[in-house]
């Protein structure tokens, strides 16, 4: 009998990937989530700094959820996606926002705790609000979700150190390895796939990263002005790598993504532990 006479039947929804409604496509977030987590046990390993970096871990792996269930499913072929985001969402918001009052609540961490999170709300904020109005590649949009993600540095270290100045210290040495992260991945990105990408960006972002090692000393008077040099020289060998890699994307026209990401968390992780051991005496 010829099968062709009867009509095929409508193909059915895939089942969703958990992959890809709990992980985002790019991965630079959980790169820069790698960094600050690293860093944080560096300066500080307690078992507090462990409830922070899970907390912080629990609520990145909310956001896709949260993202796929406010936009709503576009066609029937993403129900299947849209309800395992909404299943996914419903278990992990209710333990991280659990997590995070624990957090906040506990009389062993210190007050400087409540100052950093008071500090990343509005990061949050304005990162949620380009996310919202599907602008999440905008500069602003990555520079606010990236030093959010920093902030758990210095929650790490605030659950255990009573000192402002070194919490504070943490999030200025963090911060600006990933200002200078963002503006050096985001123009060999946007210049790889022919955008427009000027320098003059690339060379404020980095000077406001280089502001922030400069404001070490006024916020922590106590670090030896050698620890001083040494912060300044190692931001230099980023601003070296900048130079290479624009060098390097003049003569080959584009960097390939994987090369790119390998190579900034490479430096990255490389970065953190070179600053942490030169923090090592000051909590």
């Amino acid at each position: 009998m010829n099968d062709s006479n009867h009509p095929s039947k409508p193909a059915s929804p895939r089942k969703p990937n958990i992959r890809s409604v709990i992980l985002p496509a790019e991965h630079g977030a959980w790169a820069a989530l790698i960094e600050a987590i690293l860093m944080g046990f560096l300066v500080s390993f307690t078992w507090q700094s462990i409830v922070v970096a899970i907390n912080a871990i629990l609520l990145g792996l909310c956001l896709q959820p949260c993202k796929i269930v406010l936009r709503g499913p576009a066609n029937k072929y993403q129900i299947p996606r849209y309800k395992a985001a909404k299943k996914a969402f419903a278990i992990l918001a209710p333990l991280s926002t659990a997590l995070l009052i624990f957090n906040v609540l506990l009389p062993a961490i210190s007050p400087s705790f409540a100052l950093v999170l008071l500090v990343s709300v509005p990061m949050v904020l304005i990162h949620w609000v380009y996310e919202s109005n599907n602008q999440p590649r905008h500069l602003l949009a990555v520079l606010s979700g990236m030093l959010a993600i920093t902030m758990v540095a210095p929650a790490m270290a605030a659950a255990d150190a009573p000192k402002a100045a070194f919490v504070s210290t943490v999030l200025l040495i963090l911060a600006a390895r990933q200002i200078s992260s963002i503006s050096y991945a985001r123009h060999i990105v946007r210049k790889s796939k022919g955008l427009p990408a000027p320098y003059s960006s690339i060379l404020t972002l980095h000077l406001i990263g280089l502001m922030c090692i400069l404001l070490i000393p006024a916020i922590s008077p106590s670090i030896a002005q050698s620890v001083q040099i040494a912060f300044l020289s190692i931001y230099a060998i980023l601003c070296f790598r900048t130079i290479i890699g624009l060098v390097i994307l003049k003569q080959r026209g584009s960097i390939k993504p994987k090369i790119l990401g390998l190579t900034e968390l490479a430096i990255g992780i490389i970065y953190v532990i070179s600053t942490s051991y030169l923090l090592k005496p000051y909590p």
